[in-house]
């Protein structure tokens, strides 16, 4: 799990938390991760730290409260991904890997990707979820699910048939940290390691994966990883508050005199004031108050 990221762009929120401690749903990012992992029966978990490591560790500990087996490394220098797995290989040994980044939003089925993966005989697998307009992370491949290209590289390959967006999630074969990574120093997935790999012919599978998936790398992607969240009615996410009235979910106890437009969602202490609306797609924090006049609809406040 890559959890060694500056957060750069969720400044100033990360520069007092990780961003993998950034909360969704009153609980931290990495936590459901975690949860995540385990209830499909991934338990032995690496993951590398840089910006406040100490937060990261003393959140998480040793992972038994979740199930897991959490092993950590640190980077005084970011590896960049590609350089994180090669220095984990004594921890993977001649198991494959399954990456996954510490600071998204996910809810996707991890047993249909590994078993294509496997039947497939693929060095790597990137799953990907189908997305409409612009793309940050474009992935195109062919119509028997082979990568032809990825972000700058290859998007005009003709045999390109079928378009989506990279989740970070990705299956690899040892022989691609054996082989294809230099050790020590930084070295990336998307704009190195795939690009040599497609150059060199090798199959890179891509697996179109149903659920889930944001990403929180600013404020404007955390704000829509919430609607989504509200949207989908993710039991995963929502779990542990308490759906009011259809729609409505409340961590703790708030309290409404205004107006609510489901769906959304309230913490401890928050407080929607008369005269003021809630709603659609929308998150009230703890402490959070909503004065008379105030409208506040697909955002969230209080982070």
């Amino acid at each position: 799990m890559l959890a060694a990221g500056l957060g750069s762009r969720l400044r100033p929120l990360t520069t007092r938390l990780p961003k993998p401690l950034v909360p969704v749903c009153g609980r931290p990012c990495v936590e459901v991760l975690l949860e995540w992992l385990v209830e499909q029966g991934v338990t032995e978990i690496a993951l590398n730290t840089h910006h406040l490591p100490a937060a990261l560790r003393q959140a998480l500990g040793d992972g038994s409260h979740l199930g897991a087996r959490l092993v950590w490394q640190h980077e005084d220098a970011l590896l960049d991904g590609m350089g994180t797995l090669k220095s984990f290989e004594w921890f993977f040994g001649s198991e494959p890997a399954l990456v996954v980044n510490g600071d998204v939003v996910c809810d996707l089925p991890l047993a249909p990707a590994l078993a294509e993966h496997r039947r497939r005989g693929a060095l790597m697998t990137l799953l990907t979820v189908a997305r409409h307009g612009p793309m940050i992370h474009p992935v195109v491949w062919d119509d028997a699910g082979w990568l032809r290209g990825i972000r700058r590289t290859g998007l005009d390959d003709p045999r390109g048939r079928h378009w989506g967006v990279f989740t970070g999630l990705h299956v690899v074969e040892p022989v691609v940290w054996q082989q294809y990574i230099p050790p020590g120093r930084r070295y990336h997935l998307t704009t190195e390691l795939l690009p040599q790999m497609l150059a060199a012919g090798q199959p890179v599978a891509c697996h179109l994966a149903a659920g889930l998936w944001a990403d929180i790398g600013d404020y404007a992607s955390l704000a829509a990883a919430w609607r989504a969240i509200l949207a989908t009615r993710s039991d995963r996410y929502l779990r542990g508050a308490q759906e009011i009235a259809p729609g409505v979910w409340m961590r703790g106890q708030a309290r409404v005199a205004g107006e609510i437009c489901p769906p959304v969602y309230l913490e401890e202490g928050a407080v929607v004031s008369p005269g003021a609306t809630l709603g659609p797609y929308a998150a009230l924090l703890a402490g959070q108050v909503l004065r008379a006049g105030e409208h506040l609809a697909y955002d969230l406040r209080g982070l």
